[in-house]
């Protein structure tokens, strides 16, 4: 069952830590038997640690200080948390539990402080990181964590899309029974991602961009850089340029759109504008989705 910190969870399971290290009691049976000067909720204290892994479980019932657990046992004074350490409690919490909150702070402190929990708000205030007006220390506390999201993010979104290409190669060979050519693996400059063919009968080349998400339909969206539109919608690769879109939440499913769809949700330039990025929702092509077998 997930823990969810509090100011007091928190001074809670730094005493129980501090009361096994002190005295080595680190199996299930020693730590029930602990006497600590607080009235505290061993259990519920150890599972935080153990979520927030400060300790972890060597076996069934026996435990460990992890090195961040050493760490904090080394800054915990016994007294009230000072700021630094709270920061780096925090933190640790964001990286480890990642709180469904966590996706926002990308897009500002306050994005993500209006939809954490009570407890976990006062956490945040009485470790000075919600102050106005905001100090260097806090802007690069939350700059680091915010680079690290956005890392991660990418990430995943690197995985899902790579996970709709490996979809459309075996969807192509299946279809052609010709192994097609997964051009984004050697390079993700050449204007598309994979080359494939007509049909088994027919060898012209077909150019495939691929478009992936693993959210709903009415949630999913793609973006569609100037540089890709430029080269899909090329006299010579317009008529064989095919976005293939990819929903991946549940069983998944594929529309397979030609260009001249995409073009109709295209911005136009005018002036010395020029767009650089459009995005447009998977539900504009909601007729063209079918599901496929894996």
């Amino acid at each position: 069952m997930k823990t969810y910190i509090s100011d007091s969870l928190i001074s809670e399971a730094l005493i129980l830590l501090q009361a096994m290290k002190q005295n080595n009691c680190f199996t299930a049976i020693q730590i029930e038997s602990i006497k600590t000067y607080y009235g505290i909720n061993k259990k519920t204290a150890l599972n935080l640690a153990l979520q927030c892994r400060w300790v972890e479980a060597v076996n069934d019932a026996e435990y460990a200080l992890t090195s961040f657990g050493e760490k904090l046992m080394r800054d915990f004074n016994d007294m009230q948390l000072y700021k630094g350490l709270y920061r780096d409690i925090l933190f640790n919490y964001i990286r480890v539990c990642k709180p469904i909150w966590s996706r926002k702070i990308p897009y500002g402190r306050n994005e993500a402080y209006r939809i954490m929990s009570d407890d976990e708000q006062i956490c945040f205030k009485k470790a000075g990181l919600m102050c106005n007006p905001v100090t260097r220390e806090e802007v690069d506390w939350w700059d680091s964590l915010a680079k690290l999201e956005r890392a991660e993010i990418d990430q995943q979104k690197d995985d899902i899309g790579r996970k709709g290409e490996e979809l459309t190669i075996g969807y192509e060979k299946k279809r052609t029974n010709t192994t097609p050519i997964w051009e984004s693996i050697d390079s993700n400059l050449a204007g598309f991602d994979i080359i494939s063919q007509v049909s088994s009968k027919d060898a012209t080349q077909i150019l495939i961009e691929v478009k992936s998400s693993n959210k709903q339909m009415q949630d999913a969206s793609f973006f569609v850089t100037h540089n890709e539109w430029q080269f899909a919608s090329a006299g010579c690769n317009k008529n064989r340029y095919y976005f293939y879109l990819w929903l991946l939440n549940s069983t998944p499913k594929l529309a397979i759109v030609p260009t001249s769809e995409i073009e109709k949700h295209i911005p136009l330039e005018s002036g010395q504008g020029e767009w650089s990025e459009t995005i447009i929702p998977f539900s504009a092509f909601h007729n063209y989705f079918e599901s496929i077998d894996k």
